[in-house]
């Protein structure tokens, strides 16, 4: 599944905006943070649950959006 996931979006990145695939990869960067961020972080995932995954996630994406070129 992940490689037909994987070649689909490589098909994709012909017809979408950099923009998008900027998202994509903040996103798929923010998800390695997050698997990262609950390795090195347990005690917050005891304490705080899947939130913290979510949280470390959003805080990631809204740093994308801030330090994007369409922000300014």
């Amino acid at each position: 599944m992940s490689g037909l996931i994987a070649l689909l979006g490589s098909l994709m990145v012909g017809f979408t905006t950099p923009w998008i695939v900027d998202v994509a990869q903040a996103t798929a960067g923010g998800a390695i943070l997050a698997m990262v961020a609950s390795t090195m972080m347990p005690e917050a995932y005891d304490m705080g649950g899947g939130s913290v995954t979510f949280s470390t996630l959003a805080g990631f994406l809204i740093s994308f959006w801030v330090a994007s070129p369409a922000f300014r």
